[in-house]
């Protein structure tokens, strides 16, 4: 049975492979933040009527859909430099020229995953608004914001590994790789889980920081899920 790093030692392999590289990983995490932003911040100027609103959540789904094809770029970047190669910022373009629509898919499927997980909370939100507003309401909206919340965290376990296959497993369907990673994850889920709870108290140091901290924090945590794919498949 394979020996895998521990959380510690996997945050400090991904520390030493980052000395030296934080421009590069900066420049290109604020560059997809630019893009993203200046695309919404555009569309927000139009949401005074109804089809701007439609408009704006329609802006708002291909941006979430987008980042699936930044995020190919980017894992691809962590993995060359875990993997000793030099990284150049042209890189974060690797996944509009490596089946992007392979990564679109995969990030619609999550998507849908998690408003299907949603349904129950938003029916009782909309009970609860349309004037319902009884304590018993209150209290199932409760729970179904629990289930959501369980549920959008197995789900993120789930297919973590999807797009990093993809690097992979060229050849696969979007749906096949999100098997993949569903069956790549058993018996690792509460790992990973880990290791996003060991970055709970640098996200708050972000928030304190007004979002400035996540320019150091942001290819951290990259790098520790690359590095854990890494040991995943590394059978």
């Amino acid at each position: 049975m394979k020996n895998y790093s521990s959380t510690k030692q996997l945050k400090a392999y991904v520390r030493q492979a980052l000395l030296g590289h934080y421009g590069t990983l900066i420049f290109s995490y604020l560059g997809i933040q630019c893009i993203t932003s200046l695309a919404l911040s555009f569309v927000q100027e139009q949401i005074s009527s109804a089809t701007g609103q439609l408009l704006y959540w329609g802006v708002n789904l291909l941006v979430i859909l987008l980042m699936g094809v930044f995020s190919v770029g980017q894992f691809y970047m962590y993995r060359k430099l875990l993997g000793g190669e030099e990284i150049a910022l042209k890189d974060m373009w690797f996944g509009f020229r490596y089946h992007p629509d392979k990564a679109i898919v995969i990030s619609l499927i999550s998507f849908i995953l998690y408003m299907i997980a949603s349904i129950p909370f938003l029916i009782c939100c909309a009970l609860y608004a349309a004037g319902g507003k009884q304590a018993m309401l209150f209290m199932f909206a409760m729970f179904a914001l629990a289930l959501f919340l369980i549920a959008s965290i197995v789900i993120s376990l789930c297919l973590s590994q999807a797009l990093f296959l993809l690097l992979d497993y060229p050849g696969e369907s979007a749906l096949a790789l999100c098997k993949h990673s569903n069956d790549l994850m058993k018996g690792h889920k509460m790992r990973l889980f880990l290791l996003y709870l060991s970055f709970i108290g640098m996200f708050v140091l972000v928030i304190l920081t007004c979002g400035i901290g996540m320019l150091w924090v942001y290819p951290y945590f990259t790098g520790a899920k690359a590095r854990f794919y890494d040991e995943l498949v590394d059978e």
